[in-house]
């Protein structure tokens, strides 16, 4: 996964719990201009990585190719961006569609490093999610491996 992908979806996650503190807080206004922030970065999101043709998210810039939207990138990608509620509604069950075609092809295995493993079990359906989280062979959760993948 490329590193501006991940930069922006870091950007847009920190908005989102700024705007959840400031409702917390009582800043109301503070909290609408930070949504209103957030809605456009997530339409902008949405036309630099979003494949309509396969409903996968994945880095279209120079340095990138669809190849590099291999089987393995797809689980962060699009867990990403489902886990900020990107995706419209009409073109959520199409991600999830992918995301979990993908994540069949690789035998409910982890491909994912230390931020789309956070991301992705809540971002698939509840079956898919336990297949993976009680995958007992490598790599599977209950077997992570312990090295820092970054």
């Amino acid at each position: 996964i490329a590193r501006m992908q991940v930069s922006s979806f870091s950007q847009m996650m920190g908005y989102q719990m700024l705007a959840e503190a400031a409702e917390a807080l009582g800043k109301h206004n503070e909290a609408a201009t930070i949504r209103t922030r957030l809605a456009q970065l997530r339409v902008q999101y949405t036309k630099t990585y979003y494949d309509n043709a396969t409903g996968n998210y994945f880095d279209h810039g120079p340095a990138s190719s669809h190849a590099e939207a291999s089987a393995a990138n797809v689980p962060t990608s699009n867990s990403m961006a489902l886990w900020l509620g990107i995706p419209l509604a009409s073109e959520r069950p199409k991600v999830v569609g992918a995301l979990v075609e993908n994540v069949k092809s690789l035998g409910h295995h982890l491909s994912t490093g230390i931020i789309g493993t956070r991301v992705l079990l809540p971002s698939l359906p509840i079956e898919t999610a336990y297949l993976v989280a009680t995958q007992d062979t490598y790599p599977g959760r209950s077997r992570q491996p312990t090295a820092c993948t970054m």
